[in-house]
């Protein structure tokens, strides 16, 4: 596993925390079998620290904005031509910022497509918000003629109505007061009728009292002219006689 891989490995840990797989690659690189581990050891060393006791790789951290220069490890000597060439073979390039430049222009692709968008959907919002203002205001005045000729209507049926109901009252009124006259009248006559009935019991008593004394006088008057005649009989007798 050479510097480049360790270097990657720990850019890439840092910037996602979560992808776990440089790590198992990293793992499997570094874990050997017994025999090679006791074979050869390597050993360990830190590629880069951006400060003394820096944290380990594990922990969250921010990017730095510059990477830093490599030192090469060679074990011989090597002259400045093909130390320049090393360094340029092996100068690294952050690919996050080539991927957040693409993720800005994507996003800002996506951005001006969405502001588009959503300029379309105010537009047509706005249109229809003014067709739904007309509609609304043609309805009202529309609804409004309607309610106001049906309210005119509905008054002038109320005012009719109520002149009839107060026809019909007055003529309740005055029916009342006939019937309250009737009756009164009516108490009347038959108070009189019976005080003429009892006048007429009177009258009838009377009339019956006279006709018996009546019938008495004519029974007497027809006794007292049988016996006058019977005397004038009894007087011609004598004078006859005589």
């Amino acid at each position: 596993m050479d510097l480049i891989d360790l270097y990657h490995a720990h850019d890439h840990h840092v910037a996602f925390p979560d992808d776990d797989f440089f790590d198992e690659k990293l793992m499997q690189n570094e874990v050997e079998s017994p025999k090679e581990s006791t074979k050869m050891k390597k050993p360990r060393f830190v590629p880069w620290e951006p400060y003394k006791a820096a944290p380990s790789a594990d922990r969250k951290g921010e990017a730095p904005q510059e990477l830093p220069k490599l030192i090469p490890y060679g074990g011989g000597l090597v002259d400045e031509n093909s130390n320049k060439h090393i360094s340029e073979a092996n100068l690294l390039v952050d690919a996050r910022r080539f991927r957040a430049k693409l993720n800005e222009d994507c996003e800002s692709e996506q951005v001006l497509a969405l502001k588009k968008q959503l300029d379309e959907v105010k537009s047509q919002l706005e249109l229809e918000r003014k067709l739904n203002a007309e509609l609304k205001r043609l309805m009202v005045a529309t609804i409004s003629d309607e309610l106001q000729g049906q309210v005119q209507a509905l008054t002038e049926d109320k005012i009719r109505l109520a002149h009839r109901v107060q026809e019909f009252s007055e003529k309740l009124c005055h029916e009342d007061e006939q019937l309250d006259q009737l009756k009164i009248d009516r108490d009347v006559w038959k108070c009189k009728f019976l005080a003429q009935s009892i006048r007429t019991d009177e009258l009838s008593y009377r009339a019956e009292v006279l006709i018996g004394m009546l019938r008495e006088a004519q029974r007497i008057v027809k006794n007292a002219w049988y016996r006058f005649e019977s005397i004038d009989e009894c007087r011609c007798q004598i004078f006859c006689w005589s």
